[in-house]
């Protein structure tokens, strides 16, 4: 046989995949012919050499497989935990919020109510009776007036109860009140000056029901004794 011949089945001699009629013709050819044996040796050491590489990357593929996997589960722990705490945040900001971000109007039994008049100026504190709570006062309607700014109906508020925040600073009572210029005249929270005819009355709007006592009486012990 021809070296050519020859060196086009050293390929498939080396993997064993040649009959043994052509491994006997390729055999006595390599004893006889030196350059078909110097190219056989070249080629066997090149072909054991990539089998080698790719081995090598095989197994390297197949070490390194199972921290693949581990990798793989890592990421997925550390999704599932970020997920899990941002759902967490939002229970607990869902759970504040609904504690302490609103208030609900109070009932007459929630609030502790003070009188103090001091030179003329009549005020009442709103004391949550609840320490864990706190009272703060809303006037109970406001209108608009002629120059556009806000009038609130200063004759009637509304004691609203809130829950003290564990992070919040302590909060002061909730207070209302009036100037009294003298026994028969007021300067209202709205800065205007009104004579009293002795039938204008505060209303207290409590969740339970709406206590009423006439402004005047504020002026002395009488309306101490109606807060009550």
């Amino acid at each position: 046989m021809k070296c050519d011949m020859i060196r086009d089945l050293l390929p498939g001699y080396i993997d064993g995949l040649t009959c043994e009629t052509s491994n006997m013709a390729i055999e006595e050819h390599l004893r006889e012919c030196r350059e078909c044996r110097k190219y056989f040796e070249a080629m066997k050491k090149e072909m054991m050499s990539e089998r080698y590489v790719v081995k090598m990357k095989k197994e390297v593929q197949e070490e390194i497989q199972p921290f693949k996997k581990i990798q793989k589960e890592m990421r997925k722990r550390a999704i599932i935990v970020a997920l899990t705490v941002l759902l967490t945040v939002g229970i607990l900001g869902c759970i504040y919020e609904g504690l302490y971000g609103s208030g609900i109007q109070a009932k007459a039994e929630d609030v502790e109510i003070t009188y103090e008049k001091v030179n003329g100026v009549v005020r009442f504190n709103f004391l949550a009776t609840d320490d864990a709570k706190y009272i703060d006062v809303l006037g109970g309607a406001c209108e608009t007036g002629e120059n556009g700014k806000d009038i609130f109906k200063w004759n009637r508020i509304q004691p609203v109860l809130w829950r003290i925040s564990p992070f919040g600073k302590q909060k002061e009572p909730g207070h209302w009140g009036f100037l009294f210029l003298d026994e028969d005249t007021i300067m209202d929270r709205n800065g205007k000056t009104s004579e009293l005819s002795g039938d204008e009355v505060l209303e207290i709007e409590f969740a339970d029901g709406t206590k009423e006592i006439k402004i005047k009486d504020l002026y002395t012990e009488i309306g101490m004794q109606q807060l009550k």
